[in-house]
């Protein structure tokens, strides 16, 4: 039993030896456990480490491009460089250096719309054998540079019934640069179609898609004023304005209008009496009308009407050329009309267009009235007026233009003032011998009058006759080029540019494809935010043609197809009139 006993309280050399060896695994991995806890840490450190240096690598790169984009442009695509300090500047470099073990280093590559791609490597040595790394990427841009205009669409209007019946059409020049099919306008009148469209002028809002059509209509005895709005996708049914009874000066451009800054448009023209009209819409509703006061006897009537905005106002200036050759001029502030300030009581004509006014686009509360002020006028005739802010403002005296050649008499008139950076306007009239010329003249405000540019004399042949055989305007961009666009009494219309810095004109033009009759209108209508402008010109068929000017390379868009030359295979009703018009958004 004492044997026994004694055994039993004992261990054997086995168990002692298994203990031991328990305890050298538990042990061992304690120890091991331990050593791979502080690697896992260390290697979550250095990972860390990394993605901070990552960063701030890519924010030394932006440190670099900020001041001036340019700076990026000496590093080479494909080549490894390293970041440095000099100067306590950032800089990259192709010799290899080290922070804290860490080597960082920047590749740079072609990003999309012309921005530079910049991939980041962090490296670090983890043991002898294996080594870590952080990537990342992203992108610099040039976003001090000006951001590119979007693409304007533009709206083409027509009358396409012949002398017989009331159809107009429309197209839209998308931003892609194609046309939309030719679709009819809405019914101007439900219960009959004899009212014939005379003529058209577009309007576009100051800024945005909206546009507002005015038409004059025909049935044979009686004359029609309409007016059909356009929201930016749409048209909604025509709201007539005026009718009255008469078979005279049925082609003259008696109405007029223009966008307030406040979005309402106000439409100015003649329902047949001494005394203009006016309505007002404000995206839903037209007002009531409202005369603008008579001028003159009971038989006297507007033969032509011109009303411009003042931009970012709710300002306008109204100009009317009478049938008793009157010009008279009344504004529109704080929602009435001045009383009218007589011009002159002598013009050369009523029946064409033969007054014109125009807002300057630097000291925008000036702006040029242009007219005649004798029966045998050869000279063109400005008063600049000035707004005081109140509602009100005061004309300058009068200035006068070189004279036409001996024997030659103004037969028509247009100005257009300098689109953006400068107080000026190009004007030009029309003779009325045969064949006549086409003479052109630098208008500037005030007392310094007209100048006679280089080349002044852009034609010799244009077709005779009252109509307007010329269309102005001026490029929006850098260049910011006059433009002319006329009739030779060719098939082929005609560019002319004028260089406002040297006062000339171009001695050669730009010429137009061939249309298949002689070319009796036009219309040029630059693009806001553009160096391009719309070309359209009508030929004695009576059909209209486009074509869009690029101002970059002074060519005539071949592509893409609603740029390049189009035929529209239009019906017009009349040759003395202006039937047709195209708007960009603004």
């Amino acid at each position: 039993m004492i044997y026994s006993n004694l055994k039993k309280s004992g261990f054997s050399l086995v168990e002692v030896v298994l203990a031991i060896a328990v305890f050298a695994l538990i042990g061992s991995i304690v120890v091991s456990a331990f050593v791979y806890g502080r690697q896992a840490t260390q290697q979550a450190g250095d990972r860390s480490r990394a993605a901070e240096l990552s960063s701030e690598t890519l924010e030394a790169v932006r440190n670099i491009s900020n001041p001036n984009y340019s700076n990026l442009s000496s590093y080479t695509n494909g080549t490894t460089y390293y970041l440095a300090i000099n100067a306590n500047q950032w800089q990259l470099t192709t010799t290899p250096t080290t922070i804290d073990n860490f080597t960082r280093t920047v590749v740079f590559s072609d990003g999309p719309n012309g921005s530079r791609q910049a991939n980041t490597n962090i490296t670090w040595q983890i043991t002898p054998l294996r080594t870590g790394s952080v990537s990342a990427i992203t992108y610099f841009a040039n976003w001090r540079q000006p951001t590119a205009a979007s693409s304007k669409s533009g709206l083409f209007v027509y009358a396409d019934g012949g002398t017989t019946t009331d159809s107009a059409k429309y197209r839209q020049l998308q931003t892609d640069g194609t046309w939309t099919t030719a679709t009819t306008m809405p019914d101007f009148d439900t219960t009959t179609t004899n009212r014939v469209v005379r003529s058209m002028k577009g309007y576009s809002a100051q800024s945005g898609s909206a546009k507002m059509i005015l038409s004059r209509h025909f049935d044979g005895t009686k004359q029609y004023m309409y007016a059909t709005y356009w929201n930016g996708t749409s048209f909604t049914a025509p709201q007539l304005l005026a009718q009255w009874t008469s078979n005279t000066f049925v082609d003259v451009g008696n109405y007029s209008g223009d966008w307030l800054a406040n979005g309402s448009f106000v439409a100015v023209y003649s329902n047949g009496s001494n005394s203009p009209q006016s309505r007002s819409f404000n995206g839903l509703t037209w007002s009531a009308q409202l005369s603008i006061g008579t001028i003159g006897t009971s038989t006297n009537f507007p033969s032509t009407i011109v009303a411009k905005a003042r931009k970012n106002t709710n300002e306008l200036m109204m100009a009317t050329l009478m049938q008793d050759y009157s010009v008279e001029t009344s504004y529109y502030a704080n929602n009435a009309w001045s009383g009218y300030t007589l011009q002159t009581n002598n013009s050369i004509g009523n029946g064409t267009r033969l007054v014109s006014f125009g807002w300057n686009s630097q000291n925008t509360t000036t702006g040029e009235l242009v007219f005649t002020n004798s029966p045998n006028d050869r000279s063109l005739r400005a008063r600049t007026f000035t707004a005081d802010g109140a509602g009100s403002g005061s004309w300058a005296p009068v200035a006068n233009s070189d004279n036409l050649p001996t024997g030659v008499h103004v037969a028509s008139l247009y100005s257009t003032p300098r689109a953006v950076g400068g107080d000026e306007s190009i004007a030009c009239d029309k003779g009325d011998n045969t064949p006549t010329v086409i003479y052109c003249y630098k208008l500037i405000p005030g007392s310094n009058g007209y100048s006679s540019p280089t080349n002044q004399i852009i034609t010799t042949n244009t077709v005779p006759g009252g109509q307007i055989t010329f269309d102005l305007a001026y490029r929006y961009l850098s260049s910011n080029l006059g433009l002319i666009l006329y009739s030779d009494n060719t098939t082929s219309g005609k560019i002319k540019r004028f260089n406002t810095t040297t006062n000339t004109w171009d001695q050669n033009p730009i010429v137009l494809p061939n249309a298949t009759g002689i070319i009796q209108k036009t219309k040029i209508i630059g693009r806001p935010n553009s160096d391009e402008a719309m070309s359209l010109v009508a030929d004695s068929n009576l059909n209209l043609y486009s074509v869009v000017l690029n101002g970059t390379n002074e060519t005539l868009y071949s592509t893409p197809a609603g740029k390049a030359w189009t035929i529209h295979n239009t019906h017009g009703p009349t040759n003395n009139a202006v039937w047709f018009d195209f708007m960009w958004d603004n």
